[in-house]
Parts: C-alpha cells; structure tokens; sequence
C-alpha cells in the first residue's frame, strides 16, 4: 500500500459464521482518528468466496447505516444446502472510503452447521459471589454485559488461534468458566485501575490476579465434545482438548473427504 494514502483501521474481533439456507447481515465499518470513516455506497460491494475459490456472492451492491457502517443483507437462498461446511471462506469487502479510494478488505468466514450462543449473563458473575458487583461499577456502568462480550468474543480468537472451529464445538457448558474468569478479571482490573491509591485497590488486585489465574487455567483444560463429521451432533462421549490443530472443510454430506493437508 502507498504510504500516501490514508491509513483506515477496519475492525473485527471474530470471523463471521453463517448457517446454510439462513439469511444474516454481515457488516464492516472503517474508522480514522477514533471516529468512523463513513462508507459509500456507490460503487462499495460485498463479495463471498468459497474455499474452493468460487463466488456463492460475487460483488453484490451493499447499503450503508446513517453511521457510515457498510451492510450486506445475504438473503438465505444466497447459502444453499450444497455449500460446504468449512471455515475456509472469505467475505471480500470493495469499499469507497472518504478520501476517495477503493480498498479491498478481505476477512475469514465459516458456514457451520449451528451457531454458537452466549452461556454467561450478568447473573453468572454475581450470584453466590459478588452480588453487589455492578454497584462496584457505580457511574461507570449498570450491566456487565460489556465486560462478558468482550470476553466470549477473546475466548472464541483464542479458538480460532489454535485452529479449533469453535462453532464445531458441541459443548456449549464448557464456555462458561473461561468467559465468566475472563470478564471477572477484566472487571477488576478496571476497579484497580480506576481505584489507584484507594483503600480497597489492593482488594481489587488480588481479586483481578486470582481470576487472571482462574481464566487462564480454563482456556488451557478447555475440553468440548465436537461435531467433527458435520452432522450436527457430538461424535463421541469425548471431551476433545483444544490443544489439537484441527482443519475441517466437509462437503454437506455426511462423508467427509479429507486432504493431505489436514
């Protein structure tokens, strides 16, 4: 890239995952000196690419949100049953930014057999532990809802990290623990922070060291029993490590064809 152009962050945090014969909106949003850059939609389109290299969507006019956010609506007839499930897709974004340019944003994608959900509520922080926990927020929040989505969306990188398809994973129970000690120590953290030179801060460290452990033992014993063949069900009683690197690219059948580069 021309270092004369404009340097725009596009963020993601997680690749996107879609269900076959199900409508989604996929979205992106550019952003230049902490504020969105608004998209335009003249000329901006939504490409999704197969593993194999063909197109299921090929550049497809988006829409823009009054925010300058880019949207694509993929209807569910877009995704038909034939398509394999693997999470070696990738949507290609063309972009017409403010300065005028064109860019191509590329971003992995996955179409799974089911989606995953979120386990955790606030409810799982506090009950039986810290019930008065969002009082401890006091003016910086009412809900700790965005300490725990920040934490599902980290544990499932973490996932894709080591090459383990988190939608593939049937055990939906075994995200509780690493996203619960993970939004805990981020909590703390936060009173620490925002707390230095108050009496309880060193309240607030331990318990945000205590939970830092605690989040790290649990995504190092993560274990789920998964869906390896794609049928949507767990193969095994099992409970699979996620130390494992495992690659899956299955035709939408049962059978599952594998390559040597699995």
């Amino acid at each position: 890239m021309s270092d004369a152009r404009i340097l725009y962050a596009f963020p993601v945090v997680v690749p996107d995952v879609l269900r076959r014969a199900r409508a989604a909106t996929v979205s992106i949003h550019a952003v230049r000196n902490g504020k969105i850059a608004p998209i335009t939609a003249a000329g901006s389109t939504f490409t999704l690419v197969e593993p194999g290299g063909a197109f299921a969507i090929d550049a497809e006019p988006i829409t823009v949100t009054p925010d300058g956010i880019a949207e694509y609506a993929i209807d569910a007839v877009q995704l038909p049953e034939t398509l394999a499930f693997s999470e070696l897709y990738q949507e290609r974004w063309d972009l017409v930014l403010p300065d005028g340019t064109t860019r191509t944003i590329r971003r992995e994608c996955a179409v799974a057999p089911f989606l995953l959900y979120l386990p955790v509520d606030d409810a799982a922080l506090m009950d039986g532990e810290y019930p008065n926990l969002v009082d401890e927020l006091g003016e910086q929040g009412a809900t700790l809802q965005p300490f725990i989505d920040r934490a599902y969306r980290d544990v499932l990188e973490e996932l894709w990290k080591r090459g383990r398809w988190p939608d593939l994973m049937v055990s939906t129970s075994a995200f509780v623990k690493p996203v619960r000690e993970l939004a805990l120590f981020r909590i703390f953290k936060f009173l620490f922070r925002v707390t230095g030179g108050a009496t309880n801060t060193n309240r607030w460290q331990i318990l945000m060291e205590h939970h830092d452990a605690e989040q790290k033992g649990a995504l190092a014993d993560f274990r789920s029993r998964m869906d390896n063949d794609l049928d949507g069900l767990a193969d095994s009683r099992t409970r699979e490590a996620t130390g494992t690197v495992v690659h899956r690219n299955a035709h939408h059948t049962r059978r599952v064809p594998r390559s040597g580069r699995w």
